[in-house]
């Protein structure tokens, strides 16, 4: 218990870089982070100057069913797909009025007068942000959720480089014993106009977090040593994990979803083989470690780690609600793969429709079903879906009938 604690309180004051900018680093190097009294954070910028914002953190609740039109209405919209880095909606206000739209325009999704336990709700700053406080500065907002309200988070750093503004987002305990209700939060950054006047891209991350261990060992037998090294991945909490591989020159790399606390896991070399050990239902549990088709893959047994955040693997087949009878799967090719992958990625998924499905695009990696309605260009991928244009559900049509039939009948 003891070595879980001192692990957890380490975790929460790692962090390194995420995909959108560089780690603030001084002329020596190492980066910092002060705060004073105020709550005034002063950073140094990737170009070494100073750039101070101020936090806030107030109780959104969870948007639910409007989720949705959060993703589509933020800045970064085009970058809230999954991948290998969360990322999270961000909202600009450069006037008073612009925020009492916001507040106005999700009035019905979030929760703007009531606060959570000892976090305040957004009201209570509100009346800070009037016409004196938006003639020199600028309000950012993050809409953070998470599975518990046991959870706490705060901002790790805001980053600007050349054009491009991040907001790096942090969790800042991880509970033992925690709440099962999912939350929002509102982390609100305080930013002068003129430390952003060339920004014109906005992204908001979280902090990747750090090194659980690394071991040196000749894994796969070809008597030179590699480096594996275990991280906990970017989602909020420690429920992902990544491995690395650095084979030479070479270097392969995966998220995971483990089915046990990450917090206690660790890498181990037996008989020439490298595992993650861990711990499921109150017994050790290991998954052998070995590059496969170009990414890290864990096994155990015939049991593999999902993935999480992987480039889909499509598989197609057809299947009629009106017989019930699902066709033979067959993989798309690695181009095809590849094209279906990107024109699923920038559609805004919403509400549900009522359609009739006739094909099923099985994610074999990620373990994940898609149907989609050919006729009428409709894709459901779990509670939400959305329909085609014209043109993507000809393109589509175009490359699923290279594998299946289409059509209800």
């Amino acid at each position: 218990m003891k070595k879980r604690i001192a692990l957890l309180l380490c975790l929460s004051m790692l962090f390194c870089f995420a995909a959108c900018g560089k780690a603030p680093v001084t002329e020596s190097g190492a980066s910092t982070e002060s705060a004073s009294a105020s709550g005034i954070y002063a950073a140094s910028n990737v170009d070494g100057g100073a750039f101070a914002y101020t936090t806030k953190v107030a109780y959104a609740n969870a948007a639910g069913e409007g989720y949705a039109c959060i993703l589509s209405e933020c800045l970064n919209a085009e970058g809230m797909y999954m991948s290998s880095v969360q990322h999270w909606p961000l909202f600009r206000f450069e006037t008073a009025q612009e925020m009492r739209d916001f507040k106005t325009a999700f009035a019905d999704t979030l929760t703007f007068e009531s606060g959570y336990n000892e976090v305040p709700s957004f009201d209570t700053y509100a009346a800070e942000y009037d016409d004196a406080f938006f003639s020199g500065n600028t309000l950012l907002l993050c809409y953070v959720t998470a599975s518990s309200g046991s959870y706490r988070f705060g901002v790790a750093d805001v980053s600007v480089r050349e054009d491009t503004l991040c907001v790096y987002i942090r969790q800042l305990n991880h509970p033992q014993v925690y709440t099962a209700d999912v939350q929002g939060w509102f982390v609100l950054v305080e930013v002068r106009k003129a430390d952003i006047e060339n920004c014109k891209h906005f992204d908001a991350q979280t902090y990747r977090s750090g090194v659980l261990d690394t071991i040196a060992a000749d894994y796969d037998g070809d008597g030179e040593q590699e480096e594996i090294t275990l991280t906990i991945g970017p989602t909020s909490g420690l429920y992902t994990i990544g491995v690395k591989v650095l084979d030479g020159e070479k270097e392969y790399s995966s998220y995971f979803l483990p089915e046990f606390f990450v917090g206690d896991s660790s890498l181990i070399e037996q008989s020439g083989k490298v595992y993650l050990q861990g711990e499921e239902d109150g017994s050790a549990v290991s998954y052998a470690v070995s590059v496969e088709k170009g990414r890290v893959a864990l096994t155990n047994g015939d049991k593999t780690m999902k993935y999480w955040g992987a480039e889909p693997e499509y598989h197609v087949s057809a299947y009629s609600n009106l017989t019930g009878r699902q066709g033979k799967e067959k993989a798309l090719s690695d181009a095809d793969n590849q094209a279906v992958t990107q024109l699923i990625s920038r559609q805004q998924f919403g509400d549900p429709y009522d359609n009739l499905n006739d094909v099923i695009l099985r994610d074999a990696l990620n373990e994940v079903n898609i149907y989609y309605d050919s006729d009428a260009g409709i894709v459901t991928r779990g509670d939400h879906a959305v329909k085609l244009s014209d043109a993507d559900r000809k393109t589509l049509n175009g490359i699923l009938r290279k594998y299946i039939r289409l059509g209800t009948a």
